[in-house]
């Protein structure tokens, strides 16, 4: 297009040599000069620029990504993330199953061991000091209401071997489902208030049900 320009240029003013300011400045500079020349003719259209094409911001290259792959730059797919739950989940239970087979428990809430000194899942857990079993047995639904032979719980234990911060991975662990276990509860606790405080509201608004009158009794013998 430049090109073109220049033609146009040395046909519209002939052979004729360019001023010697021109000589001395850069292309640039003689370049714009020659652009606004021409913008002001009204024959020939405004001079492109020849800096380069416009760069997209980064908000536009996002926004451009985001239309074709349908999800932010930074998130995985649905189908990657249930892949890896999957292998989490199977993870998990084989850790757990060799969990069970060295301590011989049957199951996450089953006891092992004689009358006078049995003891549950969790508190092998705790008694090896391994915060990511019990984490893996409360996931799987081990009660923490089980005590052992000494009449402790799991958390019970935990406190009680607890030297210098040894089980704080452990008491931890045990203190955030307590939590929310009791958040559970009372948020089913609050639900049924609400459901029978609106039920209770239904029938006030109702108002009591009026009595139908008897039915008029015909005389004997018609």
């Amino acid at each position: 297009m430049a090109c073109a320009q220049n033609a146009a240029i040395s046909d519209t003013e002939g052979d004729a040599p360019l001023p010697t300011l021109l000589r001395g400045r850069s292309p640039q500079a003689a370049g714009k000069e020659k652009c606004a020349e021409l913008s002001s003719n009204s024959t020939v259209g405004p001079c492109a620029q020849v800096f380069g094409a416009p760069s997209f911001s980064d908000d536009e290259d996002a926004e451009a990504e985001l239309e074709e792959d349908g999800l932010p730059p930074n998130r995985k797919p649905e189908e990657e993330i249930m892949k890896e739950e999957a292998l989490q989940d199977r993870d998990r239970r084989e850790r757990l199953l060799r969990f069970m087979k060295r301590h011989r428990f049957k199951d996450v809430n089953s006891s092992s061991g004689w009358f006078w000194n049995f003891r549950f899942p969790l508190h092998a857990a705790v008694e090896d000091n391994d915060a990511e079993m019990v984490r893996i047995l409360l996931h799987f639904k081990a009660k923490t209401k089980q005590k052992d032979a000494a009449g402790w719980s799991a958390r019970q234990l935990a406190r009680k071997r607890n030297v210098n911060g040894s089980h704080d991975g452990v008491l931890q662990i045990l203190n955030e489902h307590a939590a929310a276990r009791r958040k559970r509860a009372a948020a089913r606790r609050q639900a049924k208030e609400a459901k029978l405080a609106n039920t209770e509201g239904i029938v006030e608004s109702n108002g009591p049900q009026a009595e139908k009158p008897d039915a008029p009794r015909s005389p004997e013998g018609i």
